[in-house]
């Protein structure tokens, strides 16, 4: 076996610009004698950033070494927007995330194009109307819109036109004792409590949980779901409160954990309060639901974006929060607006 010796002063291993340093050979096409283990660069091809590839000989023919991509791995959670609240209350925004799971494998440059649901309105034109339904979120990147997830049910009212909203967890029933306003809302979470006759609204159901029928559940927001994304076990997408009547109930029906809307006694035009914005949570008794939120996790500091709307401002810069704890992980939150792109380079 053949020993190759090197001599100090003709090659020089620790010097990036010595002339006599260790060098790779590098042209075209190989066209000499070739042994198994050879190495040059092939200048006739591109890698990556360098104008040529780097080969080896392995006995047979000549093999590009693989370049390993520069990728990151990317975590989500989308929530719609919450229903709004009426006799009823609203539903949850649906709910999905692939956080405690696979992650989503992302290249630098990969842009995203986001859609935060708005949250449910008030009932229109007047209060015998069910309120009003979340909107739906979105992420999308250039292969595929990957997550999607529908507003919350509007709660229902105490007539035909009330029927309680279906959607990403469904609006609590209105009172109607034989019109379709006393059905709760189905939802692809949860659906939403019962109304009844005498005590009014079923509760929102929540991502985590049903609302509460008006009958012995009290007519409380159903609870969302806890996710820590963001590097706190938060909860997120919870049911609205009813409107229940005081005469049957002393109890204030609760949101559910999540943003969940309180609800209210005393029925009539009485209110409770909003679902939280940037939670999806569903509108207590009489009041607007929560808009939703997109959460993005990934090993990336920064964010640079184009036309994105967040908390009012167009085409602001977001920032990446460290989720802490240890992590290498940066979180950007999209709390508000209809639309946008947002795209990483690293």
């Amino acid at each position: 076996m053949a020993i190759n010796k090197i001599t100090p002063g003709v090659l020089d291993l620790n010097q990036a610009n010595s002339e006599s340093g260790l060098r790779m050979p590098s042209g075209g096409i190989y066209s000499g004698s070739t042994t198994e283990g050879m190495m040059r660069n092939d200048t006739t091809q591109a890698s990556e950033g360098s104008l040529s590839t780097m080969q080896h000989f392995n006995g047979t023919e000549w093999k590009n070494f693989v370049n390993l991509p520069n990728t990151k791995e990317l975590f989500w959670l989308a929530v719609g927007g919450g229903g709004g609240g009426n006799y009823g209350g609203g539903g949850a925004g649906g709910y999905a995330t692939n956080m405690g799971g696979t992650a989503r494998t992302i290249s630098p440059g990969a842009v995203f194009t986001v859609t935060v649901g708005t949250g449910g309105s008030l009932p229109t034109p007047n209060g015998n109307y069910k309120g009003g339904d979340g909107g739906q979120t979105t992420i999308a990147d250039s292969s595929s819109t990957f997550a999607t997830v529908d507003g919350g049910g509007g709660g229902g009212s105490d007539s035909g036109v009330g029927q309680a909203g279906d959607g990403g967890s469904g609006g609590g029933g209105g009172f109607g004792a034989t019109t379709p306003g006393s059905a709760s809302g189905v939802g692809t979470g949860n659906n939403g409590g019962d109304g009844n006759v005498l005590r009014f609204g079923g509760g929102g159901g929540g991502a985590g949980a049903v609302g509460g029928a008006a009958a012995g559940g009290n007519g409380d927001g159903g609870d969302g779901l806890q996710n820590n994304i963001t590097g706190s076990n938060d909860y997120y997408a919870g049911g609205g409160g009813a409107n229940q009547n005081s005469t049957y109930s002393s109890v204030t029906p609760t949101g559910g954990q999540g943003g969940g809307g309180t609800g209210v006694l005393g029925g009539g035009g009485n209110a409770g309060t909003q679902g939280t914005d940037g939670l999806g949570g569903g509108g207590g008794g009489r009041t607007i639901g929560g808009s939703g939120v997109v959460i993005l996790r990934t090993a990336v500091a920064t964010a640079a974006n184009s036309g994105l709307t967040v908390n009012g401002s167009t085409g602001a810069t977001i920032n990446g929060t460290s989720v802490g704890g240890g992590s290498a992980d940066y979180y950007y939150k999209i709390t508000v607006g209809s639309g946008g792109t947002l795209t990483f380079t690293f």
